[in-house]
């Protein structure tokens, strides 16, 4: 959620409903073969997540939050349009 309230849309949308799911199906599964230990590495991943989030530029708030934007979504809009079938 930092990265999506610091303005990061793409990292935040992919962290929140791609990434963490992935990651936690793989806890999950790793649990009886780790005698429950690995029932930490969510805890883990969530304070990775923040620091990095912490230390990210707030774009919603500095100037020029729109370019930034652009600047982000232009590859992800690159290689959607390049691998297309039309």
């Amino acid at each position: 959620m930092g990265h999506l309230y610091k303005g990061h849309l793409v990292p935040g949308v992919m962290l929140l409903c791609v990434l963490g799911p992935a990651y936690l199906t793989s806890v999950f599964v790793l649990i009886p073969l780790t005698f429950g230990l690995s029932l930490i590495l969510p805890a883990l991943f969530v304070v990775v997540v923040a620091v990095h989030a912490f230390h990210l530029k707030n774009v919603r708030r500095d100037p020029g939050a729109l370019e930034h934007a652009r600047i982000t979504l232009r590859p992800w809009l690159e290689r959607i349009t390049r691998n297309s079938s039309f």
